[in-house]
């Protein structure tokens, strides 16, 4: 089994911390094949053969990307029936952030600049009104507490560290050392390992295309300019956020 899974929200960053944790000599990670997603065949001999063998090394460890285990409540009871042990690295942004970014990716991609703000109005709020539409399913992927409160059913609050992905996409090293603590590895991430490239305004790993992105910076914040979409979205995720805040014992900077 995996020493840990990195999980987190979509377009939080977690696939990005996934690729550059491979790139630490004591780390195997690995995009993982969603199998506890999966409702059929549920062996653990089958979970263990599509696992990559890790180095028996001192601090050898294993580390699984499965992002999308974070909100599927069938994930938590399952996992904890193979190893209640095991270790979550947990990465979230601001809710709206995130919100607005996922838009922007999935449907905003190929929008013109004047349709932009439109259409994402008429998706996040309700007709004729700055209501959130709560039932929207990329709104429901910011209301963090209630995914948490599930895993917590099964898993201690200590089995979790949890990383802010606008941090790590401006400050990595803060976000990595914290991780090189949590599973117990060797200090080997260094201030050298990145560089800022002014062009994209994104750190990069130094000598290498790996790049923490945040997606069309532009295009996001084309909806950010409207004061009136950004400050509703803000006090319906407020309650959601204190929420999460309780459980996680520490505040973040979006909250």
């Amino acid at each position: 089994m995996p020493a840990a899974f990195v999980i987190g929200a979509k377009n939080s960053g977690a696939e990005t911390l996934l690729e550059i944790l491979g790139t630490h000599p004591n780390v195997k990670s690995f995009l993982g094949s969603q199998f506890f997603s999966n409702a059929s065949q549920l062996a653990l001999k089958n979970y263990l053969d599509i696992l990559p063998s890790a180095a028996a090394a001192v601090n050898q460890v294993t580390v699984e990307g499965a992002f999308s285990y974070f909100t599927d409540p069938k994930v938590p009871a399952r996992l904890h029936c193979f190893n209640s042990s095991v270790q979550f690295i947990l990465i979230l942004r601001d809710p709206v952030r995130r919100l607005i970014a996922d838009f922007v990716n999935i449907e905003g991609a190929n929008m013109a600049p004047q349709l932009l703000v439109q259409k994402f109005e008429e998706l996040v709020f309700l007709q004729d009104s700055y209501v959130v539409d709560s039932a929207y399913e990329p709104v429901k992927t910011g209301d963090y507490h209630m995914y948490l409160e599930r895993w917590l059913r099964h898993f201690h609050i200590k089995q979790f560290l949890v990383l802010d992905g606008d941090l790590f996409s401006t400050d990595p090293m803060s976000a990595l050392k914290k991780v090189e603590v949590f599973l117990k590895i060797p200090d080997y991430f260094k201030a050298a390992h990145f560089v800022l490239d002014k062009n994209k305004e994104e750190y990069c790993l130094t000598g290498k295309s790996l790049c923490i992105s945040e997606g069309n910076k532009a295009k996001q914040n084309q909806i950010r300019e409207n004061k009136e979409v950004m400050r509703n979205l803000a006090d319906y995720y407020q309650p959601h956020n204190e929420m999460f805040y309780q459980h996680v014992g520490r505040t973040l900077p979006w909250l």
